[in-house]
């Protein structure tokens, strides 16, 4: 294989055919993609190809990144070659569940990969929402009070609003 790798992350020496011609290079992988996720959302990640020694950005690598997800659901992720020497990896779970995405290059696992991401239906969850109006903190007895809240799921997202029960 073209890209040996003794130890994570990912690094190599290019083939002779690569546009990368022999020089060492190491991949960073990072973005929400690959530590959460909401159903029926796209997720996104981004992969650099960097110099392993400089640790700056090595510019027009056409690498063939691969991401295998499995979880709940099949999934597919689209890895577009930004011809900078980064990569942007999107993909969308259809269900809610653990996945697990394995990141590789030239059938070698990236660092940290692979990744564990939790996707989340868009449904609210108590501890993210907010709560505005002057009743919350003082209020006038025998009239009617009004606040607003904001809806948000558990991955922080706005999301559509419920029925709510209040007691005071």
């Amino acid at each position: 294989s073209p890209f040996p790798v003794p130890t994570s992350p990912v690094a190599g020496a290019a083939s002779s055919s690569s546009p990368l011609s022999y020089q060492r290079f190491t991949c960073v992988t990072s973005g929400t993609g690959l530590e959460k996720a909401c159903v029926r959302e796209p997720a996104s990640f981004l992969i650099e190809v960097v110099d392993a020694h400089t640790g700056t950005r090595l510019p027009k690598t056409g690498l063939g990144f691969v991401a295998n997800i499995s979880g709940p659901t099949r999934v597919r992720a689209r890895i577009q070659d930004n011809g900078d020497g980064s990569y942007t990896g999107e993909w969308k779970p259809a269900q809610s569940g653990k996945y697990r995405i394995l990141l590789s290059l030239g059938g070698h696992p990236l660092q940290g990969s692979p990744f564990t991401v939790v996707a989340a239906t868009p449904e609210p969850s108590a501890v993210h929402c907010a709560l505005r109006g002057e009743c919350l903190r003082s209020a006038v007895v025998r009239t009617t009070q009004t606040f607003e809240v904001a809806f948000r799921d558990r991955l922080g997202a706005v999301t559509h609003a419920v029925d709510l029960d209040v007691f005071v």
